[in-house]
């Protein structure tokens, strides 16, 4: 299921969702119905490798991960 992220037209609330197709959305704020979806940026190329190698070498200095 896709995380959509919506913009309320009536209190203006921002919130994204976790949807089916077939789920017509309702805002948490005030439970109205007049939605805009919004379009997010998405991550850019290559930026969560280097997060996740950078948080595994700094695992490995301080011992907790293992070479097996």
């Amino acid at each position: 299921m896709p995380i959509h992220e919506f913009r309320c037209q009536d209190c203006k609330a921002q919130f994204e969702v976790l949807l089916r197709p077939s789920t017509v959305p309702a805002c948490p704020s005030c439970s109205s119905s007049k939605l805009e979806k919004l379009i997010s940026p998405i991550a850019p190329a290559g930026k969560s490798a280097a997060i996740i190698a950078q948080a595994r070498g700094q695992a490995a200095r301080a011992g907790h991960l293992r070479n097996i």
